[in-house]
């Protein structure tokens, strides 16, 4: 216990837990339904609140491949997004997930959608956030549907 001194290392000063900003991964869907203004300001204000507890939000942008990817702050991301968002043609997210995967390990992964996908595999802790409109993201069990403002 900590009242008790250590038997081994003696009266030595007791270890401090720190506090760590969780390690966040966001996949934007940049399909040719996802990239209008109201769906990408909402998801800039989605990606705000989990850059308020991540510090910093990796981010990929793509809708059958990556086409960018760059690191979103809580200041830079209603600037940053509409730079990232290039309209597209098809819904295959799994490159995204595949490129997360391949590039470090997140303490969660969340998947900007309006669901409206192929079948998805998520390597690693994932969730959907999805937008006015969208379905349920098939191959993932966690799926929030987003509310935009009234």
């Amino acid at each position: 216990t900590w009242r008790r001194v250590s038997r081994r290392l003696g009266a030595v000063a007791r270890g401090r837990l720190s506090a760590r900003l969780p390690k966040v991964a966001v996949a934007i869907d940049s399909s040719g339904s996802m990239v209008n203004t109201e769906t990408i300001e909402l998801m800039a204000q989605a990606i705000s609140a989990v850059c308020a507890v991540a510090d910093t939000v990796e981010a990929v942008v793509g809708d059958t491949e990556v086409r960018a990817s760059g690191t979103l702050t809580a200041a830079n991301c209603a600037t940053v997004l509409p730079t990232l968002m290039q309209g597209g043609g098809g819904t295959t997210l799994q490159p995204l997930l595949d490129h997360l995967a391949a590039s470090g390990k997140y303490d969660a992964v969340i998947l900007l959608t309006d669901g409206y996908c192929d079948g998805l595999d998520a390597p690693q802790p994932t969730a959907a956030l999805i937008v006015p409109g969208g379905v349920d993201a098939p191959g993932l069990r966690k799926n929030v549907h987003l509310k935009a403002a009234t």
